[in-house]
């Protein structure tokens, strides 16, 4: 239990995500990583040594695990994929087993690794890049989402790390952790506040110390789609649909799914009360797949769906002439 990964495939099973065959799976993907790494990679403890290590700790990711987007490790694990968070938590242990302390980077909706160097400043690696096996992190690239809120950017440790993963897996554990307890534990921290106020949102328990709670925390948290969302639906109670369109409006198309697009319903936006049919038959579909809907895919699935069809009426039409 000394190492990050066990201890959150613990987390899951005590949470009620997986069961004791996957665990026991995952642990021994997690296992055999680990042991490639200790037969391939070195550190001589300078800081170019360091770098070498965490490249090539990471190249040997890619070839235990593919990349899918995922939340829980343990159900990923055990079947060899990974994601950025999962990816993350794996270098994190590699890198602690030879003498490099570890510390993974929350972006919005993005983890990556960090470690520092022998003058005490960070550098950052990006593990999803290159098929998986991961690059130096170029953290003025347009990938990494820009928010002036402290949570992000900001290197976390391993037991930090381990709180909020309870939080990440919140939807998918049967037994869920205590958001006032782990709010009141980490007031500051975006992720945690997400959680809660989304929470209050779907249980229907957002007061007005709520509404104005988020209003406060969406000037530094600028690209949190679920304080958007928490705070629209308040309005949207209080009888104030112009205020709760105009916050829905700017929430991203990428990060509305469901729920958000009955938000979108309620509020007679055209768009959404007009598609509904078609949005819920496209996100069953999806979801026989393991895979969340949002909007943004979907209008691009409806974009193609009517091209597609046009251009068959079409060249109906031009063979039928062709015919003639």
């Amino acid at each position: 239990m000394t190492l990050l990964t066990h201890r959150l495939i613990m987390k899951d099973l005590k949470q009620g995500i997986t069961d004791e065959i996957t665990a026991s799976k995952a642990i021994n993907k997690v296992n055999q990583y680990l042991n490639a790494v200790n037969q391939k990679c070195r550190s001589d403890g300078t800081d170019a040594g360091q770098t070498g290590f965490v490249k090539c700790a990471s190249h040997v990711i890619a070839a235990h695990f593919y990349y899918t987007p995922s939340v829980e490790v343990s159900n990923n694990y055990a079947i060899n994929r990974s994601d950025c968070d999962t990816n993350t938590y794996l270098l994190m242990d590699a890198a602690r087993l030879h003498g490099i302390e570890p510390y993974i980077v929350y972006a919005p909706g993005h983890g990556f690794f960090a470690w520092k160097n022998s003058g005490g400043h960070f550098n950052y690696w990006e593990t999803t890049a290159m098929n998986n096996e991961g690059e130096i992190a170029h953290l003025g690239a347009v990938f990494y989402r820009k928010t002036f809120d402290r949570s992000y950017y900001t290197p976390t440790s391993e037991t930090q790390a381990e709180d909020i993963y309870g939080i990440l897996i919140y939807n998918k554990s049967k037994t869920k952790p205590d958001l006032d307890a782990a709010l009141k534990k980490y007031p500051d921290n975006a992720i945690i506040s997400d959680k809660y106020y989304y929470t209050r949102t779907l249980s229907h328990h957002l007061s007005q110390a709520d509404s104005k709670a988020l209003i406060d925390l969406l000037r530094t948290d600028i690209t949190s789609d679920d304080k958007k969302y928490a705070l629209s639906h308040y309005f949207l109670w209080s009888g104030e649909r112009d205020a709760a369109l105009a916050v829905f409006r700017t929430m991203g198309l990428n990060f509305c799914g469901d729920d958000c697009y009955q938000t979108g319903r309620d509020l007679n936006i055209p768009l959404y009360r007009y598609l509904y049919g078609f949005f819920k038959w496209y996100s069953a579909q999806l979801k026989k797949g393991a895979v969340s809907a949002n909007v943004n895919d979907f209008l691009a699935w409806v974009r193609t769906t009517v091209l597609s069809a046009l251009l068959i009426i079409l060249g109906g039409v031009m063979y039928g002439k062709y015919r003639e």
